[in-house]
């Protein structure tokens, strides 16, 4: 196995590989605040391309009947953004903890449902 990685042409691999970041406004707009520290820039900046792809292609309709379920959502952030994006949409958090951070705590006061599944 190890041969045949070697042996593949990555010049050409990433020659093909696109990079695409989108956005999404909510995020975005987070963004914006002076007092974010390198690494939340980063982080957030990776969720906002996330949602925007998500957006993109259809994938998190803004709709009563439209129920997305993340499994090992760990603090939830991705999950909160996404809810800021597209409020009517239900979503179910699945983790093997609890509440375990800032976004997790304000997302149960939205309109998150957690399984807890310890």
């Amino acid at each position: 196995m190890a041969e045949r990685i070697e042996s593949l042409d990555w010049e050409a691999i990433h020659a093909e590989i696109e990079s695409l970041q989108l956005s999404a406004d909510p995020v975005e707009e987070q963004l914006g605040l002076a007092t974010l520290g390198h690494a939340k820039r980063k982080h957030l900046t990776q969720i906002s391309s996330l949602v925007g792809h998500l957006l993109s292609n259809s994938l998190l309709p803004n709709s009563p009947n439209h129920c997305t379920v993340e499994l090992g959502s760990g603090k939830a952030q991705l999950s909160y953004w996404m809810i800021e994006q597209c409020s009517d949409a239900s979503y179910l958090l699945v983790d093997r903890q609890g509440v375990r951070g800032k976004y997790d705590k304000r997302a149960l006061k939205v309109c998150f449902h957690f399984l807890d599944s310890s």
